[in-house]
């Protein structure tokens, strides 16, 4: 069971590497930016499915883990500081986003 997911999840990081090749034509619906957008949605898609295969993979295999480090700790320890952050904000969806953005939009 541990190969097939493995070699699955390799075969979508694989086809993340075809991103730049990626570009929105007639079938799908026209967007401004075509040449990002399409890219955009390819990739996020094909990292979402991949955590999505990954996910239970680490869970029952632990060879398949990241290794323990001071560096993912840390980083763990931002995740968590920014999501009560925006969570304690007066609008927690426009505190997810970069303060720059919302000063841009005249949210502050």
């Amino acid at each position: 069971m541990e190969k097939p997911i493995a070699n699955t999840i390799r075969m979508l990081l694989a086809l993340a590497l075809a991103t730049p090749l990626i570009i929105i034509s007639d079938p799908l619906p026209t967007t401004v930016f075509p040449f990002i957008v399409g890219k955009a949605l390819y990739f996020r898609t094909l990292v979402e499915i991949a955590f999505f295969f990954w996910l239970p993979l680490c869970l029952w295999c632990p060879a398949h883990r990241p290794p323990r480090s001071w560096t993912l700790g840390i980083v763990g320890v931002y995740v968590v500081i920014a999501l009560a952050a925006a969570l304690a904000g007066v609008s927690p969806e426009r505190s997810l986003w970069s303060p720059t953005s919302a000063c841009k939009a005249g949210w502050v």
